[in-house]
């Protein structure tokens, strides 16, 4: 009965090694299909060159905010 066991161990393990594959496969075309068609839907609708400077303009201002809140800071700390 112990063989039997680990026969059938084997085999879900086996499976679960298939299944992992497939479903790791899937979800890699799944985020790259994701992310291909959201510029092209920007392009779309603000022309493809616009399409990957909108994702880069978002990203400047972004980083930009955080100085920003040092700059809010060192007023406070010119204030004090």
């Amino acid at each position: 009965m112990k063989k039997t066991d680990f026969s059938s161990i084997w085999n879900v393990v086996s499976r679960g090694t298939l299944l992992q594959t497939f479903v790791f496969a899937a979800l890699l075309t799944a985020l790259a299909s994701c992310q291909m068609p959201s510029p092209a839907q920007s392009g779309g609708s603000s022309g493809m060159p616009s399409s990957p400077g909108s994702p880069s303009s978002p990203g400047s201002p972004g980083s930009p905010g955080s100085p920003g809140s040092n700059d809010s800071l060192g007023d406070l700390d010119q204030s004090l």
